[in-house]
């Protein structure tokens, strides 16, 4: 994802305008895990019989519905593409100490965006 929104900016501002379009980005991740678990929630049991026949989702309580299951689960936000993402913007990867600077400020904007929404 970093590499797409990376590619798409340039110009002086680039670092800039891409944190804040990577932010937009985490934001509409956030909101499409959201409205995955709410849709997984709706479903009924038997579309996935042998899970809960096998007692495989723990926690799920058949009077109380999937989300009694789900809800134990975890929503998660990755990366792909940092590397590509740091040769785009200032020409190098994370193997140099301007790289790794750079990657860095990009993980501590995940990991902020993360406790956020916990």
């Amino acid at each position: 994802m970093e590499a797409k929104i990376a590619a798409e900016e340039s110009g002086k501002d680039r670092i800039q305008v891409f944190f804040s379009m990577l932010e937009d980005a985490l934001i509409d991740c956030r909101d499409l895990l959201i409205e995955r678990f709410e849709w997984s929630c709706g479903q009924p049991a038997a579309s996935a019989s042998f899970m809960y026949d096998n007692n495989l989702m723990a926690g799920y309580k058949p009077e109380e519905g999937i989300r009694s299951a789900l809800i134990h689960g975890t929503l998660s936000v990755g990366q792909l593409g940092l590397a590509e993402c740091l040769q785009i913007l200032i020409n190098t990867d994370h193997t140099t100490t301007a790289g790794m600077a750079l990657a860095k400020e990009i993980e501590k904007l995940y990991n902020v965006k993360c406790k956020e929404w916990k």
